[in-house]
């Protein structure tokens, strides 16, 4: 045992610090509405859906007669609030602001700090693995996994000495500023880029003179086209899982699903595929369009066999330049018309026939790389934004095993 620390239930933490339940240092739903509440009472309510980690995303207004019955529990400032169902998904948040009669579902559970507990602090303990880890170890059911009240108050919390509370919570939380603060910049860049590509892809750059066509006013100088006028699309194969390998070798190619392509971290849908014909082999230089499911969704950069679920599109570079078609094809107007004749079913489905169909806006080549490069310029900022991100959040989970344990101390 290393100098100066014990063991404790959760792991080893310093001498000084002291292993608590919560229900020793905190008071869990310590108000609630009860029915002799006016019904005519204005309500700032706060649902199950409302609440991501480390985020309320927003209030409904209900009169407490109109409210769901579950609309009970009384939120106030600096309050902590925890989800009871699926505690893994770590629904945490903290009350930032003082909003009149605020209430969340009885789906959370409301904590609120005794003398000698940081508020601040208790926050970042309810959102670390250390907190999460026991909830999980508690929940019971499998189709709504869940715990209760008591589970919350059993569960246990690691207590410094009240300044060093103060002391981490400032770190984490100046952390969690940064987090914000670059949270806000993408959105803001995003929010640029929406309303840029909207603007290029209909008056491009620099014209006076314009035309009104079936896709809207553009400038005089445009064609507007079809695709089966400038591009040619095929499948790709639906392969059998026993002609599908795990091991990867110098004559496979990988297996280019949805699956693959929304979720490259998980192994399990990593799959190789050798004797593949050309027909069905994409390219980085190519481009990918998914036409059934999640239909539209356009694929880049990608060398390999390509699924059924999946149109290549082999355009003519004469006339499209390939980064504006991408863009082109992810336009919010492009997007509404692929669903649109993709149909309302279950599983939409574009067949060959409508994407032919599609108008396909032709400003010159020269003026096509030219919106590309101001789109492209925006998009490798909103990805250093997206990197600088990963790599605070990547700091503040080093932070809190370190700091929430004490292996690192902060005073």
């Amino acid at each position: 045992m290393r100098e100066g620390y014990k063991k404790t239930e959760v792991g080893v933490i310093p001498d000084d610090w002291d292993l608590k339940t919560i229900d020793d240092v905190v008071f869990i739903n310590p108000e609630s509405l009860n029915n002799a509440t006016n019904k005519e009472l204005l309500i700032n309510y706060i649902d199950i859906e409302s609440v991501k980690t480390g985020k309320i995303l927003g209030t409904k207004d209900y009169t407490f007669g109109e409210a769901p019955s579950r609309a009970r529990r009384i939120v106030k400032f600096d309050d902590v609030i925890v989800s009871t169902v699926r505690p893994n998904l770590k629904a945490v948040a903290t009350v930032k602001e003082n909003i009149e009669n605020l209430v969340c579902s009885t789906g959370f559970a409301v904590l609120r700090n005794k003398d000698n507990l940081c508020s601040k602090f208790l926050y970042q303990y309810a959102l670390s693995d250390i907190f999460t880890s026991q909830l999980v170890n508690k929940t019971v059911g499998s189709n709504y996994p869940a715990v209760n009240t008591s589970d919350i108050k059993g569960t246990y919390i690691i207590v410094p000495p009240l300044k060093e509370q103060e002391k981490i919570a400032e770190i984490l939380s100046t952390v969690d500023s940064q987090i914000d603060d670059t949270e806000k910049l993408i959105e803001k860049s995003n929010e640029l880029k929406k309303g840029l590509m909207k603007k290029l892809l209909t008056k491009g750059i620099g014209h006076s003179e314009f035309k009104k066509t079936e896709v809207g006013e553009i400038p005089a100088s445009w064609e507007v086209k079809k695709f089966k006028d400038v591009s040619k699309i095929n499948q790709g194969l639906q392969i059998a899982i026993e002609e599908r390998f795990k091991e990867k070798s110098d004559n496979r190619l990988p297996y280019i699903t949805i699956q693959y392509i929304n979720d490259k971290n998980n192994k399990d849908n990593e799959f190789y595929i050798e004797n593949a014909s050309e027909s069905v082999i994409c390219t980085e230089d190519e481009i990918l369009m998914t036409r059934t499911g999640n239909t539209g969704q356009v694929v880049t950069n990608e060398h390999g066999v390509f699924h059924n679920n999946f149109f290549k599109i082999d355009f003519d570079r004469k006339v499209l330049d390939k980064d504006y078609l991408v863009y082109y094809l992810k336009s919010r107007a492009i997007q509404s018309l692929i669903m649109r004749y993709a149909g309302t079913t279950t599983i939409p489905d574009l067949k060959h026939s409508d994407f032919y169909r599609i108008p396909v806006v032709l400003p010159s080549i020269y003026e096509q790389k030219s919106m590309s490069k101001i789109l492209t310029t925006l998009d490798k900022e909103i990805n250093e934004y997206k990197i600088k991100k990963e790599k605070l959040e990547e700091l503040k989970k080093g932070l809190m095993q370190q700091l929430l344990t004490g292996s690192k101390r902060s005073i």
